[in-house]
């Protein structure tokens, strides 16, 4: 079906039902893409089994939570109202990036796993039923489940799945998902329901094969298409409906869904919400049933107001995985020298700079979880409190580097209100020891293009990773991730020993071996800083009283397919 076919049609249902929430919300007038919704399945799916986990990503403590108590038993019916800040470039999957992208597609697809959306620590079965490693760790079988249909009730099967991954790895499809799969040396499919990975080294790829954006997207489609930009056709539990660039998205249930009692909604409506008023407005007057992620969360100020009014709010505290951070360009004077590094290093207030945040952050090492343990961390210098010591110290590195005055520079920020929050806030400490950078404010293109260059003095950024496994996080320090394109990476770092440990502790199956490789990774990157990591963000999610079965994943890219969720009266 055409996403422009039903634009006007929707502009005018969007608009009647959230009234004045949607003030100032103008929709975007850009062409969309065309999506074509599947014809309907054949036949009924067998309902999946459980799978046996893979070791799970270590993860941080649990959200805190307000949830209501399971009381009832799951009702049937009824469409689930969401709201994204904005439109996604494009719909496919494998070579698109961002949430605006990923949150209304994920209901559409399956993955071969997933964390687990009632326990998101855990790593179970989507497509696969089980999975098992050889005894050298360096092949990975995956036994998928069967009679599992696409959604235009063409059979999907284990060539489909190989088509996909390979895909992602394909350099010519610019996949931001390539990294994760560079572990992989071959995929074949054996037969119509067995999957074998062959690995390079022995490595746990599970968990990174479990994160949001590995879908199987299908061969069939792309083959006859060349890609996915304009078609959505997934095996999921919800069908592509219409679209409306600049107000809305709709998914209906797939009836044919392989576990044959979900999903349990009829559909899912994603508004499209840009001003951040009108969308904690629209949740406070019940016409959006979940906060998002990313650009679309809502902020501190909204939350308590929002929950003063309705008390029977439940309210989620998760983890974003992303970091705030100066990077620092390390391909010529001064941040070079580790010395510089280190005594900006040691400047910043890190408690302090949980107030500026508004409480939405919270302090840990370059590895939270797997790295120098807190109890560790805020003894040490840079990280513990009071600051007066280690300013002192600081003075003192930065004039041992030839910079007894201190020094001028510049500070290249993003010209959103979050970006320049925290760069200001990074601009006003290390000044306390005679860093005094001046804030370039550059817009997204500039920024992008910028950062991918390396034409930066230093770089006040966030930093998102989609899972906290170690193989994800720390890329960015290996010796050349800059000019490979990993985001976030410092310009011109270098740490051997950093790099040896990196890939060390991939090979490493038990999570307890490879937790003290991991830490010895985190000591050098606190003590030679090639970024200045001052907080990790977390993040508020509000949903109705009236949804049930539901738990945020971590970060911005899990858990967000809903077959498991229900609405009450």
């Amino acid at each position: 079906m055409q996403a422009t076919r039903h634009y006007m049609l929707l502009s005018v249902q969007v608009l009647t039902v959230l009234g004045l929430a949607l003030a100032g919300c103008a929709p975007a007038v850009a062409p969309a893409p065309t999506a074509k919704p599947a014809a309907p399945a054949a036949a009924k799916a067998p309902t999946a089994a459980p799978a046996k986990p893979a070791p799970p990503t270590p993860q941080p403590a649990a959200p805190t939570s307000s949830p209501k108590p399971a009381a009832e038993q799951p009702r049937r019916g009824g469409t689930l109202f969401l709201n994204e800040a904005g439109d996604p470039p494009n719909f496919d999957a494998h070579s698109a990036p961002g949430v605006a992208l990923l949150h209304p597609v994920m209901p559409v697809y399956n993955g071969l796993v997933q964390y687990d959306p009632l326990d998101p620590s855990k790593v179970i079965g989507d497509l696969a039923k089980t999975w098992e490693y050889s005894t050298d760790g360096k092949l990975l079988t995956f036994h998928l489940l069967e009679g599992v249909k696409w959604h235009d009730g063409k059979a999907f099967a284990a060539p489909d799945a190989k088509f996909s991954l390979e895909r992602m790895m394909d350099p010519a499809v610019r996949s931001p998902r390539a990294e994760y799969l560079k572990p992989i040396d071959k995929v074949e499919a054996t037969d119509a329901v067995t999957l074998k990975i062959t690995l390079k080294q022995a490595f746990n790829i599970v968990p990174l094969l479990a994160q949001g954006w590995m879908l199987m997207l299908p061969p069939h489609v792309i083959q006859a298409k060349g890609d996915m930009k304009k078609d959505i056709m997934g095996t999921g539990p919800f069908r592509f409906k219409d679209y409306a660039p600049g107000v809305m998205w709709r998914v209906e249930k797939n009836k044919d869904y392989f576990i044959k009692d979900r999903p349990y909604l009829d559909g899912i409506t994603i508004y499209i919400i840009k001003d951040g008023t009108a969308r904690a407005a629209a949740f406070r007057t019940g016409n959006v049933h979940v906060t998002m992620t990313g650009s679309g969360s809502v902020t501190p100020g909204q939350v308590d107001s929002i929950v003063k009014a309705k008390p029977a709010t439940q309210v989620f505290k998760t983890v974003s995985l992303n970091s705030a951070e100066l990077s620092m360009n390390q391909t010529a004077k001064p941040w070079d020298d580790v010395r510089v590094r280190k005594a900006a290093d040691l400047a910043v207030d890190r408690e302090a700079g949980i107030k500026v945040l508004e409480g939405q952050a919270y302090i840990a090492s370059h590895f939270p979880d797997w790295g120098v343990p807190n109890e560790e961390l805020l003894k040490m210098p840079g990280w513990r409190p009071p600051k007066e010591d280690d300013r002192a110290q600081a003075r003192k590195l930065l004039a041992d580097a030839g910079y007894p005055n201190g020094f001028k520079g510049k500070m290249l920020v993003k010209s959103s209100t979050d970006m320049m929050r925290n760069a200001q806030f990074l601009q006003d400490q290390l000044r306390t020891v005679g860093i005094d950078l001046t804030l370039d404010v550059q817009d997204a293109t500039i920024i992008t293009l910028w950062e991918q260059e390396g034409k930066f003095e230093t770089f006040g950024r966030g930093n998102s990773r989609y899972l906290l496994d170690p193989y994800d996080v720390g890329k960015r320090y290996v010796t050349g991730a800059h000019r490979a394109g990993a985001s976030g990476a410092p310009p011109g770092y270098s740490s051997p020993k950093y790099d040896e440990l990196y890939y060390k502790q991939g090979s490493i199956l038990d999570e307890t071996e490879r937790k003290k490789v991991v830490k010895q990774m985190d000591q050098i990157a606190l003590d030679e800083v090639p970024a200045l990591l001052f907080l990790w963000n977390s993040i508020t999610l509000l949903a109705s009283e009236k949804l049930n079965n539901y738990k945020p994943g971590f970060g911005s890219y899990n858990n967000f397919r809903w077959q498991n969720v229900w609405l009450s009266n």
